[in-house]
């Protein structure tokens, strides 16, 4: 932009530059030729001095505001830029907190499991154990049992061999060789139920030991579990009150979000308005800035037909190319004029879809 203010500034001393070649030219002949006229052009130069230096003067102090208002769009950006980075930073912490809440959360949700975990298994040895207490005593009963049939079958058979004893000799011998036969079958039959009892014996015997070696694992196993849990019960207070802190900062976080976000919308707002407001004002500052030049121009041309009518012929007459040169130079300046006015909304409405993207 200075580097068209300064090519601006170029044409326009040359067009002065021009003017002045060929206004002295014009006044040189004059002077040969007509000498008579030089204090009246004298006169109208230095009269038009003082509106040259005012238009100057107001065209340096147009390039100054121009200066500044550029300077305030680069302080707004920078702000803009610095109103970003700070939600960045603000998204960055919340999430963080987001996760180390998570993270405690989730450490809190597995100790609560372990603990469950533990109490179920707790009552699964306590169930096991009333259920070997509860086996023990059904063999111990069932062992009574067989032992008082077996005293019983014994009295029965001692009973039988009383009540034959007082026989005759021959009834005797038979009495004798069936006892025999009988007592050895029945000896016999009772072996077979010994044999029967003492497996079954060794059998209870081996479980009642399987039962006991489960019995004192489990009671291990119950004493790890009680152990934990009160090792978790002294560390469900802290986690309870981490978890509450947590939520609580969570919260607060939230809110301070919310907050943020309420005043980046207002800063976002302020600055788009303040944009706009500058916007406007670099239109007002252009637009001075062209009628200036076009003053500038005109105060130039009734210069040159100022100097140009005290001549004594009734009509003005000026080069081609003086012409072409005006001409030429107040286009340019012109097309100059709305470029700049077109990159400056170009510009301002890139800004403004940045900013709504973001």
């Amino acid at each position: 932009m200075d580097k068209r203010e300064f090519q601006n500034g170029r044409k326009v001393g040359a067009v002065k530059a021009a003017i002045d070649m060929y206004g002295g030219r014009a006044n040189q002949v004059q002077v040969i030729k007509k000498p008579q006229y030089d204090a009246s052009s004298n006169f109208e130069k230095t009269s038009k001095a003082p509106e040259l230096h005012v238009a100057t003067s107001r065209i340096s102090q147009i390039k100054a505001n121009r200066i500044t208002v550029a300077r305030e769009v680069e302080v707004l950006k920078r702000e803009h830029s610095k109103v970003k980075l700070e939600i960045k930073c603000a998204v960055r912490e919340k999430f963080m907190a987001e996760k180390e809440a998570d993270c405690a959360y989730l450490r809190l949700k597995s100790y609560m499991r372990s603990i469950q975990a533990r109490k179920e298994l707790a009552e699964i040895e306590a169930q096991r154990k009333e259920e070997t207490e509860r086996y023990s005593f059904l063999i111990e009963e069932s062992r009574k049992k067989i032992s008082a049939l077996r005293n019983e079958y014994e009295l029965n058979l001692i009973k039988e061999i009383d009540n034959k004893i007082y026989r005759s000799p021959k009834d005797e011998e038979e009495i004798g060789v069936a006892f025999g036969q009988k007592r050895f079958g029945g000896s016999k039959g009772v072996g077979v139920r010994r044999e029967r009892l003492r497996k079954w014996e060794l059998e209870n015997e081996l479980c009642i030991k399987k039962l006991k070696l489960k019995l004192i694992k489990a009671k291990d196993m119950l004493e790890g579990a009680r152990t934990s849990e009160d090792e978790a019960k002294l560390m469900l207070p802290s986690f309870s009150v981490t978890l509450e802190k947590l939520e609580k900062e969570k919260e607060e976080a939230r809110k301070e979000e919310g907050q943020l976000t309420n005043n980046i919308r207002a800063e976002i707002q302020k600055i788009k308005s303040e944009t706009n407001e500058n916007e406007k004002r670099l239109e007002a500052v252009i637009e001075e800035l062209e009628a200036l030049k076009l003053r500038e121009a005109n105060a130039l041309a009734e210069t040159v037909v100022r100097e140009k009518a005290s001549k004594k012929n009734s009509t003005i007459k000026i080069s081609k190319f003086e012409y072409e040169y005006l001409t030429g130079c107040a286009a340019k300046a012109r097309e100059l004029t709305d470029k700049k006015v077109t990159a400056a909304a170009n510009a301002w409405a890139e800004a403004w879809m940045a900013d709504e993207k973001e």
